[in-house]
């Protein structure tokens, strides 16, 4: 299992929540596991 910064999930987390963004595409921009962003949300 990668181990990712508490920046680089806050931004995904954001980016996300923004609304603008699927999981999949905020996953591929911050080259992250989708279910990665899934479970920090």
């Amino acid at each position: 299992m990668a181990k990712y910064s508490l920046e680089t999930k806050l931004k995904a987390v954001e980016a996300y929540l923004d609304g603008v963004e699927s999981y999949q595409t905020v996953a591929q921009r911050y080259q992250v596991g989708e279910m990665d962003v899934v479970k920090w949300v």
